[in-house]
C-alpha cells in the first residue's frame, strides 16, 4: 500500500491542517491545489529533503471562514487528479478541476502537478495499490485520475478523456470552445515557475545510438547543494573552459539494472576526464541519496577523484550512498534511459556508439 504523504516539499507558502505523517518516500511536486472552497497551497519541493507535507481528507466539509454563515455542505468522494506539469491535457484537466469547484462546492478534487519523472515514478506505485500490479499496458496517459487519496487510492476513472466525460456529464462541464494551444502555454508557463522557485539550473542532452536518436534528458541540477561540482558539470556542459566539453563525448558503459557512464572527454574509453578544477577535485557532500533511477552523480576512482565522468542511475543504488556525489536529478526522460539500458552491450560497453549529440543549459 502506498504510504501516507507521497509528496513531500519544502515548502514556501504556508500549508493549512490537516497533515499527514511525513513519508519515508518523496516526490518533487511542483504544485499542489486545494479545490473545493479549500485555500490554495502550493508546494515546492527545492532539492531533495522530506518534510510534513498536507494531504486533502477524503470526506472533508467546505471549508468556511470563522464567523461565517454559511451554510456547511457535505462533499462528494475525493477524486485525485495528478499529471504531468509540462504537459498540456494535465493543466487543461486542471482548469476543469478548479472551474467545476466554483460551480458546485459538493465538487471534492485535488490536484497533484509532477514533473515527468515524478510522474511516472507515482502512478508506478499507485497502481500497484489500486490494481497489485503495474498498468503502463492500460494507462499511457500524461495525466492519472482516480477516486480516493494519494495515501488510500480506491477507484480507477482513467485518463483525461474518461475524466472530461465525467465532468460533462455530472456537471455540464465542457471546454470545446478552448484552444488547446492555450493548455500548451500554460503548461509551459507552470514549467518555467518550477524552474524559477526551484533556484536550480537545469541542463538539457540529446543523446544518440548509432545514428538514431534515443530522445532527450532535462537533469535538474543542485546548485544549492553541492555548488563547486555542479560548476565543473555546468562548464563542461557549456563547452568554454579550456577543460573540454561533453557534447560529442559517449556513454562507454552500460549496467543493466545500475547504471550508464560517460563523461569521459579525453578519450572516450572510459579511463580519463578532466575537469575545471585540475585534473581532480575533493568529493563535496554525500547529501544526494541514490534511492532510484534518474539520479546523476560523479564517478570517481577512490575518494576525492572527481573529474569529468559522471554516472545516471538506472534504479536504487543505496551502495552508492556516501561514496559517490550526486549532483542532479533527470526529471524528464526516464523513458531515453530505459532506451539506453536496453542497448546491446558486450562487456558492458556498448556495440553502437552512444553519443551525446547535443548538450545546454536549458531555459524555457
Amino acid at each position: 500500500m502506498v504510504t501516507a504523504g507521497l509528496i513531500a516539499a519544502r515548502t514556501k507558502f504556508a500549508i493549512q491542517p490537516p497533515c499527514t505523517p511525513s513519508s519515508t518516500h518523496f516526490y518533487r511536486s511542483a504544485h499542489y491545489d486545494w479545490e473545493g472552497g479549500l485555500p490554495e497551497g502550493v508546494l515546492h519541493d527545492l532539492a531533495y529533503d522530506k518534510r510534513e507535507i498536507a494531504e486533502l481528507p477524503e470526506d472533508e466539509e467546505a471549508y468556511c471562514p470563522p464567523g461565517s454563515k454559511k451554510a456547511v455542505v457535505k462533499k462528494k468522494p475525493l477524486i485525485t487528479v495528478v499529471g504531468k506539469l509540462t504537459d498540456g491535457s494535465h493543466q487543461r484537466c486542471k482548469k476543469a478541476s478548479e472551474f467545476t469547484s466554483q460551480e458546485d462546492e459538493a465538487f471534492n478534487v485535488q490536484t497533484v502537478s509532477l514533473m515527468p519523472s515524478d510522474y511516472e515514478i507515482l502512478v508506478k506505485e499507485l497502481s500497484k495499490a489500486m490494481f497489485g500490479k503495474t498498468m503502463h499496458s492500460e494507462h499511457k496517459a500524461n495525466v492519472l485520475i482516480f477516486e480516493g487519496s494519494l495515501s488510500h487510492p480506491k477507484t480507477y476513472i482513467g485518463g483525461p478523456k474518461a475524466y472530461l466525460q465525467l465532468l460533462h456529464h455530472a456537471y455540464g462541464y465542457s471546454d470545446k470552445k478552448t484552444s488547446s494551444v492555450l493548455f500548451q502555454r500554460l503548461a509551459k508557463v507552470h514549467l518555467r515557475k518550477f524552474m524559477h522557485v526551484s533556484r536550480h539550473t537545469f541542463v538539457q542532452m540529446n543523446i544518440c545510438v548509432g545514428e538514431e536518436s534515443a530522445g532527450q534528458i532535462l537533469i535538474e541540477c543542485f546548485d544549492d547543494v553541492c555548488p563547486k561540482t555542479v560548476e565543473n558539470f555546468l562548464a563542461l556542459v557549456k563547452g568554454d573552459s579550456d577543460a573540454g566539453k561533453y557534447e560529442g563525448s559517449p556513454f562507454h558503459r552500460i549496467v543493466p539494472k545500475g547504471w550508464i557512464q560517460g563523461g569521459d572527454i579525453v578519450g572516450g574509453k572510459g579511463d580519463a576526464g578532466n575537469s575545471i578544477h585540475g585534473e581532480t577535485f575533493a568529493d563535496e557532500t554525500f547529501k544526494v541519496k541514490h534511492d532510484k533511477a534518474g539520479i546523476v552523480g560523479m564517478v570517481n576512482k577512490g575518494p576525492h577523484t572527481n573529474a569529468s565522468q559522471f554516472y545516471i542511475t538506472l534504479a536504487a543504488l543505496p551502495w552508492m550512498d556516501g561514496k559517490s556525489v550526486g549532483i542532479g536529478y533527470v526529471v524528464d526522460g526516464l523513458r531515453a534511459l530505459r532506451i539506453l539500458e536496453q542497448a546491446k552491450t558486450q562487456n558492458e560497453r556498448p556495440v553502437e556508439p552512444i553519443v551525446i549529440k547535443e548538450c545546454s543549459v536549458y531555459t524555457c
